[in-house]
């Protein structure tokens, strides 16, 4: 999370190949932008967000993933 110059946040995702294939690749970066669309309320204005999804993340339930991430961008947004 780096401090921007504009009235809007944004996310950038970076998915190697060792994540695996194109498809797991993929769906990896929607399930982030996804994420990042539907919680716009709880995510700081004026800030870049840089995503490095690891493996795990297309086992993890969403419902855990969830919580997991709205407890990280609470506590980023407390930190600035």
């Amino acid at each position: 999370m780096v401090k921007n110059s504009l009235d809007y946040s944004r996310l950038g995702i970076s998915v190697g190949r060792k994540f695996g294939n194109a498809v797991k690749r993929n769906r990896a970066k929607r399930l982030v932008r996804e994420f990042f669309r539907r919680n716009k309320h709880i995510i700081p204005k004026g800030y870049d967000f840089v995503f490095l999804p690891r493996k795990n993340l297309l086992e993890i339930p969403l419902e855990n993933m969830h919580k997991k991430w709205v407890n990280a961008l609470r506590y980023a947004a407390r930190r600035q």
